[in-house]
């Protein structure tokens, strides 16, 4: 994984990470499991996601909730 962006006094990231990302305490994570890949381009903003382009054609742009764009791939 490489990341580029910063962290704010509550650390919080804004930036941009590409590679394999798994949120927290998601166990669904297998690494040999190619439905579970999560390797990407992924955005931040004040530690939210707010955009996501994954290796199997998957993706969103906009933050969680209403408004969101969803690519099915």
């Amino acid at each position: 994984m490489i990341a580029a962006g910063t962290k704010d006094h509550n650390n919080r990231f804004t930036g941009i990470m590409m590679g394999n990302w798994v949120a927290h305490g998601d166990e669904t994570f297998d690494s040999k499991d190619k439905r579970n890949n999560a390797s990407g381009i992924y955005g931040f903003k004040d530690g939210e996601s707010s955009f996501a382009f994954k290796d199997d054609g998957t993706g969103y742009i906009g933050p969680a909730g209403a408004g969101r764009i969803q690519f099915d791939g």
